[in-house]
């Protein structure tokens, strides 16, 4: 969240938790994004929820699209490119922090 804050010039780093709930709040808010997907992207459990056991995930470009609301981007192939051209930046080190922090992020839900 750091390296992300001080890309976008915030003055205030918003913490992990923050984000997702931002996240969550302006895509539902969007009226144009499914809950489910908002639910499954942000790794939230299902299991009281028969009908998704049968319903696939969302491919890489509706994930992109509905992402793209959040951004209120036109072209969610540029938020994709934009993503690519960021992680190649990164160091090895910043990758493997930024995996991490995902990865600790995801097993606290």
């Amino acid at each position: 969240m750091k390296m992300v804050a001080e890309l976008l010039g915030m003055e205030q780093q918003p913490s992990p938790t923050w984000a997702r709930h931002s996240f969550a709040t302006n895509l539902n808010n969007s009226g144009r994004v499914p809950y489910k997907y908002i639910s499954d992207s942000m790794g939230h459990s299902s299991s009281g929820d028969i009908t998704s056991n049968y319903i696939g995930t969302y491919p890489l470009d509706k994930m992109l699209e509905y992402n793209a609301y959040l951004l209120k981007e036109n072209n969610p192939a540029d938020s994709k490119a934009a993503l690519l051209e960021l992680l190649k930046r990164m160091s090895e080190e910043e990758r493997a922090a930024l995996m991490k922090e995902a990865n600790l992020e995801s097993k606290q839900e």
